[in-house]
């Protein structure tokens, strides 16, 4: 049933993270607080459209019979795939300072996306796929028996309302804390939008050389630009909520009931339901897509003293055909180190989750590893590297550092980890028991029990594992800009210093060519997602 002491425990979570950031400690400035407020404002803003927007998206795919359901669920379902980049520079190709709406509609002093605007919106866009998904799930996870007896004595909308969406208000609070997660730590949208986040901050005292550590200078850098308070609230904040959130999604490794639940018949809001379903994939999928295709085929000529901009396909083509040889240089590193990072991440992961498969005090080695590689700022990752391996005295670890791909395969894996361990741990608890005790009853030991009966059952949670690691990997950008080593360009690098100036036929072709490549990969995903057996997902009937 309802419990209003969720939602008063919620807001005093947020209470006294706004709290803790009020009460730095005295020798913090006026910008110090200022900057870890504005991380905990554009989360709080993006959960403010992203939460609504994906609970009556959840509501509609997962529990009722409006039309387009699973072509909806498969698109949102894609775009948990897509980098925030992409997103970014999809949005930003349509609607910022340089997009066609300004171009054509507006004014280039007032584009649309601009500022907070522009973060808190790219930002929710991005995070409403996550939300919808990870609701609908909680919202398949009531037991039919109850809502079966309570149908006896209600309509259905009233046993909708008080048994099966009390059951999801933990989802809800699951996908806001990753909603909190993915906005406070990251620096793409902050920085094209220029909102002056902490995440950005360390970007740009980096970029200024303030945060260049060497030997003998920590103490520079400690009294550089700010102070480091607002980094230890602001990753607090996250730690917490990762840990939260990791904890809790690992409770999913069982269904609620083996009964699948039951679907809500809409009536004659049928159509409508579809309608807005429709409206809702237009807005999140097909807006974007439609801006990277105009600015491909978009041409520009001087006719008299006039400028006519016309669009036609026959450029799109032309420019999709020359993309991979323009960026292939950047491709062909993308590609080295996601499938370096994937492969590794796999490989650390897969001990790490079996070890936690059975919970309690085993756990806490996985457990502190995804926490740590989630919450932790994408910058500050980059500068603690930098910190560690950009040192003169040690031949060996500049060459490292400056040499091979060792700096930028180390961040993108502290990224993708966390995901690693949580798809191959709930893989793992899936495993009957039985299994297990048999193999051990027949003299297997834990390595043998390992290799020979729990990995040849869960190869498609390994192959899941692995592609969804290399997708984090090519994506990730917070991080691994700061420690591309000199002669390694990354498609993400290289879009992103782009699409500053605006996102022209190039930039968006490109971007076209990675959206159809994650797309592809979306659908090995979901193939392989289907087969490894994780009950946190569901299949839309």
């Amino acid at each position: 049933m309802f419990d209003p002491w969720r939602i008063f425990r919620g807001l005093f979570l947020v209470i006294g993270c706004v709290a803790a950031t009020a009460l730095l400690p005295p020798w913090t400035s006026r910008r110090e607080q200022l900057l870890a407020l504005n991380s905990l404002y554009l989360a709080l803003a993006t959960c403010a459209i992203a939460l609504p927007a994906g609970m009556l998206l959840a509501g509609l795919l997962a529990r009722t019979d409006a039309p387009g359901r699973r072509i909806a669920f498969y698109v949102l379902a894609a775009l948990l795939f897509m980098p925030l980049y992409l997103q970014t520079a999809a949005w930003d190709a349509g609607f910022g300072r340089q997009g066609w709406y300004s171009a054509v509609l507006g004014s280039l002093a007032a584009p649309p996306l601009e500022k907070w605007r522009g973060a808190v919106w790219v930002h929710a866009m991005a995070a409403i796929p996550w939300t919808a998904l990870i609701i609908a799930a909680g919202l398949r996870r009531p037991p039919p028996e109850c809502e079966e007896a309570a149908l006896l004595d209600a309509a259905p909308a009233a046993v909708f309302a008080r048994i099966t969406l009390p059951f999801a208000w933990g989802a809800v609070g699951l996908a806001a804390l990753w909603v909190f997660i993915a906005t406070a730590g990251e620096i793409t949208v902050a920085d094209m939008y220029q909102v002056n986040t902490y995440a950005r901050e360390l970007y740009i005292g980096f970029a200024l050389g303030e945060f260049l550590i060497g030997p003998g200078e920590a103490e520079a850098a400690a009294s550089a630009t700010f102070g480091i308070w607002p980094g230890v609230v602001v990753t607090g904040w996250l730690a917490i909520a990762a840990a939260v959130f990791l904890t809790r999604l690992t409770h999913w490794d069982q269904p609620a009931s083996p009964r699948p639940p039951r679907t809500y018949s809409l009536g004659r809001f049928r159509p409508f339901a579809g309608l807005l379903l429709l409206a809702a994939i237009l807005l999140i999928a097909a807006v974007p897509l439609a801006n990277f295709v105009y600015q491909a085929g978009v041409r520009v000529e001087q006719i008299g003293d006039r400028l006519e901009r016309y669009w036609t396909p026959v450029k799109v083509v032309q420019m999709l055909a020359e993309s991979p040889s323009r960026f292939g240089r950047e491709i062909g590193w993308t590609s080295a180190i996601g499938v370096l990072t994937a492969s590794l991440a796999v490989a650390l992961a897969a001990p790490l989750a079996w070890f936690a498969r059975r919970g309690g005090w085993r756990s806490i080695p996985a457990l502190v590893i995804a926490v740590v590689g989630m919450a932790t700022p994408g910058p500050l990752i980059g500068l603690g590297l930098i910190a560690v391996f950009n040192r003169e005295d040690s031949p060996l670890l500049v060459w490292l550092y400056d040499r091979t791909l060792f700096a930028p395969v180390a961040t993108a894996l502290a990224r993708t980890i966390p995901w690693a361990i949580l798809v191959l741990w709930l893989a793992f608890r899936t495993i009957p028991a039985e299994t297990l005790e048999s193999g051990a009853l027949d003299g297997a030991g834990p390595l043998t029990r390992f290799l020979r009966l729990a990995a040849p059952q869960r190869l498609a949670a390994f192959g899941l594992a692995w592609l969804l690691s290399l997708v984090i990997s090519t994506g990730e950008l917070a991080a691994s800009i700061l420690v591309i080593p000199p002669g390694v360009d990354t498609l993400a690098v290289r879009i992103f210093g782009l699409i500053h100036a605006g996102v022209d036929d190039q930039v968006a072709a490109i971007c076209l060519t990675l959206v159809l490549a994650v797309v592809a990969l979306a659908a090995i995903g979901w193939t392989l997602l289907k087969r490894s057996r994780l009950p946190i997902f569901f299949n839309v009937q």
